[in-house]
């Protein structure tokens, strides 16, 4: 299983070497079986990197999926929540969710939430959570280079994973394998993702990945036009 965050951005004066980031993603694409994808975001309906994702996926075998939509849930009227789940097995049951607290500096644009989805692994069911919280202090410090020696608690990403978990409890009872994801926004050393960790370990769930650091404010070799 793969997650990953896809950041596609017009016009390009923006460039952040987007496609090339994109066809290096799609070479990947056909090692794996589950693949869980955020910040696939489709602004006013303009969806033709999701189908080129779509597209390629399909082309090797991973025929399966579902997406938080094309269009923006309301009252956001700007861009969808980008979150995508590609599977090699079938998709028995899927289900969106909206945050119901979301930023109030981009709540009129973009609706964070959760896309979950239950599979059929060779007649094994595995339930996966994908999210996508609101970004906190510390990830938009990051963004524009900038350090703070302080703790930046994201307190508004923190009940929204609490409220992911909540209702992925529910929605994953009779599961064989659960699987949670996702961009949570969260600084590893953090209090909040601390308490979330054992949340999540309350429901059975482990980190597979414990040394991974946090992947905000990484940045990868340029690339020359």
């Amino acid at each position: 299983l793969a997650t990953c965050c896809i950041r596609v951005i017009k016009p390009s004066y923006l460039f952040d070497a987007q496609e090339e980031r994109l066809k290096v993603f799609l070479n990947l694409v056909q090692k794996y079986d589950i693949l869980c994808l955020q910040e696939v975001t489709i602004f006013w309906g303009l969806d033709a990197v999701l189908k080129t994702i779509l597209n390629e996926a399909a082309r090797h075998g991973i025929a399966h999926s579902v997406s938080s939509g094309r269009w923006p849930a309301l009252p956001a009227t700007f861009a969808t929540t980008g979150l995508c789940i590609l599977s090699r097995y079938p998709i028995l049951k899927s289900q969106r969710l909206n945050f119901s607290s979301q930023s109030w500096f981009e709540w009129s644009a973009i609706q964070r939430g959760v896309l979950m989805a239950q599979l059929d692994v060779e007649g094994r069911r595995v339930a996966v959570l994908n999210v996508h919280t609101t970004s906190g202090l510390a990830v938009l410090e990051a963004g524009v280079g900038q350090t703070s020696a302080e703790s930046r608690e994201n307190m508004l990403g923190w009940s929204q994973l609490y409220e992911a978990l909540e209702n992925f409890e529910t929605f994953s009872e009779g599961a064989d394998e659960k699987v949670v994801c996702g961009d949570f926004n969260l600084d590893k050393i953090s209090f909040a993702f601390g308490d979330v960790k054992r949340r999540m370990h309350q429901l059975g769930l482990k980190d597979c990945y414990p040394d991974c650091p946090a992947t905000f404010g990484c940045s990868d070799e340029p690339v020359e036009k």
